[in-house]
């Protein structure tokens, strides 16, 4: 993240690094710096008031996400709807 961060808002310096997100909100509650999350883990500490959410239209970030499925495990219909949605919305 650092070295994205770095290419497109110049040089950066990482003070800290934690294992996960709650972990990672505390700090920043704490005021121990910023952070990139995804929103989604964001929306309780968002209602309230804890953090502030900043859009950033300029920084471009992705990761690349894997499903991964117990191969013992039966996969129901439901299942494969889901996995279905996933691969027609991001092909890649």
């Amino acid at each position: 993240m650092a070295k994205i961060l770095g290419e497109q808002l110049g040089s950066i310096t990482v003070n800290s690094e934690f294992g996960g997100t709650e972990a990672i909100k505390k700090a920043i509650e704490s005021g121990l710096g910023i952070s990139c999350l995804p929103k989604i883990t964001l929306n309780d500490a968002d209602k309230r008031g804890a953090l502030k959410i900043l859009n950033t239209p300029s920084l471009h970030l992705s990761r690349q996400l894997f499903i991964i499925t117990n191969r013992s495990k039966y996969m129901t219909a439901g299942i494969n709807n889901f996995l279905d949605h996933c691969f027609e919305s991001y092909p890649d």
